[in-house]
């Protein structure tokens, strides 16, 4: 989880094309999780949330955006 948590900050953090950011990192970390064996439940996150968790982390508190993700992860059937 360490290791999503970080691709994800850094990804928020370097937000490389001018739109699309959250639908491609979304999607990066879904293909990550699954090729781990697990699934992430996007539908379950709150934008507000989200939001936060991502300030947070360009703050350099990464917490709420782990946590964020722990109540996501899913392990795939």
């Amino acid at each position: 989880m360490d290791g999503l948590t970080t691709v994800l900050a850094e990804l928020n953090d370097l937000h490389p094309f001018r739109e699309g950011n959250g639908r491609t990192q979304r999607t990066l970390l879904r293909q990550l999780a699954r090729e781990a064996g697990w699934s992430l439940a996007w539908d379950r996150v709150d934008p507000a949330v989200n939001a936060e968790a991502s300030r947070a982390a360009a703050a350099g508190e990464r917490g709420p955006l782990r946590a964020l993700l722990d109540g996501i992860v899913c392990r795939s059937r």
